[in-house]
């Protein structure tokens, strides 16, 4: 009976064991044929909107405050896009500075899970942007600090500040 039982210990630490090592992977057919086990792919900047606490680390940057209504970070990123001066007369955004990161640079910032808006932000500090930036000059690097996320329903926008110009 002994010997029984150490054969069913040894082959359920077996079957553990075995399963730990295989871990979470997917297969995926590359150009040559072969099939390479990969992880899964996750955006890394999605996060959900309760979860994010003074001090957790997002898309590289650390939320400093969650009010319920907006969500600060700290920490620079650099990005590539294009900026647009809105006159003043604009029904929404009328006189603001605001900035459209390339599509391949919009993970680069956090973003509240379900929020289906286009990646785009205002600088928040106006005065600046309008001596570092130029009208009418598109594929800029730029680098910002102190992003922060507006999630109320309507007529908002996220900020941030405009740390510098890489190239115009």
């Amino acid at each position: 009976m002994k010997y029984i039982f150490s054969v069913v210990v040894l082959v359920l630490l077996g079957a553990g064991c075995a399963t730990q090592l295989q871990g979470p992977s997917v297969t995926e057919q590359n150009d040559s044929g072969r099939g390479d086990s990969i992880l899964p792919t996750q955006e890394y900047n999605v996060f959900a909107a309760n979860e994010a606490k003074a001090g957790k680390k997002i898309a590289g940057m650390v939320v400093m405050s969650n009010s319920g209504r907006g969500i600060s970070f700290q920490g620079q990123v650099t990005l590539r896009g294009d900026a647009s001066f809105h006159s003043k007369d604009e029904a929404f955004v009328g006189g603001q500075i605001c900035f459209y990161p390339n599509e391949e640079d919009q993970n680069k910032l956090p973003r509240v899970a379900g929020d289906n808006r286009d990646v785009w932000f205002c600088f928040s500090n106006h005065d600046e942007a309008t001596k570092l930036l130029q009208p009418g000059v598109t594929d800029l690097t730029i680098t910002i600090d102190g992003y922060a996320i507006d999630t109320g329903e309507s007529e908002v926008w996220n900020t941030a500040r405009l740390v510098s110009v890489k190239s115009k």
